[in-house]
């Protein structure tokens, strides 16, 4: 689920014999990820359904699930099939609607945190620093022109070699991101719908009162 969160906003080129290359940042690169990120902040919030599929090259498997993700500032919310999570900027939930349980926790703030797979919208904020990005070039995906962006992590010790974005062009919206893993798990997220639009807060906070008996679990 980390990984499905960190994907929504980022997720062939091989690392070894592009990485001199990408040291030196793509201007073209980061004008558009400038543009992407300018784009998401300044929304009164988006609305989004997604596909996001799992493949693992190690026993040449796939998996899939549908959900359907909000986002506001720093705030979320994500409805999938096994969990649904909230997070209103301070406090998160982890709901699990097959057994009525919710785990209540209290993340680090988005400066202090480890890594952006623990928040989606820290992103937005370290992409700059964290990453070297190249521009791939121009394709056509659903019969719209879009932007390819390799990012590549700075510290080689990331359980993942590369991301991959790929974003519409003139509307700088997302509409893939692809997270390549260096144990051979693949995690893509497609964007099937988006729209930007103004969002209640009361999405992001996990409502008792709407799951009757929910067992709740505060870790914090």
């Amino acid at each position: 689920m980390k990984r499905l969160l960190h994907t929504l906003f980022f997720i062939s080129m091989v690392l070894t014999s592009t990485l001199a290359n990408a040291q030196q940042q793509d201007e073209k690169a980061g004008k558009i990820l400038d543009d992407f990120v300018l784009k998401t902040r300044n929304a009164p919030g988006f609305e989004s359904t997604f596909l996001f599929t799992v493949v693992d090259l190690k026993d040449d498997s796939e998996s899939s699930f549908q959900g359907s993700f909000f986002m506001k500032g720093e705030q979320y919310f994500v409805e999938a099939e096994q969990m649904d999570i909230y997070f209103d900027g301070e406090t998160q939930w982890n709901y699990l609607p097959d057994v009525n349980e919710v785990n209540i926790t209290e993340p680090e703030s988005l400066e202090e945190q480890a890594s952006y797979f623990d928040n989606p919208t820290r992103f937005f904020r370290i992409y700059k620093d964290d990453f070297f990005y190249t521009y791939v070039g121009e394709d056509v995906r659903k019969s719209k022109p879009v932007h390819v962006l390799d990012l590549y992590p700075k510290l080689l010790d990331k359980s993942f070699s590369r991301i991959r974005l790929v974003v519409e062009k003139g509307t700088f919206l997302l509409a893939s991101a692809q997270i390549f893993g260096k144990d051979g798990i693949h995690y893509l997220l497609e964007i099937l719908t988006m729209e930007s639009r103004p969002i209640d807060d009361a999405l992001f906070r996990f409502d008792p009162s709407s799951h009757p008996g929910v067992e709740i679990i505060d870790l914090r």
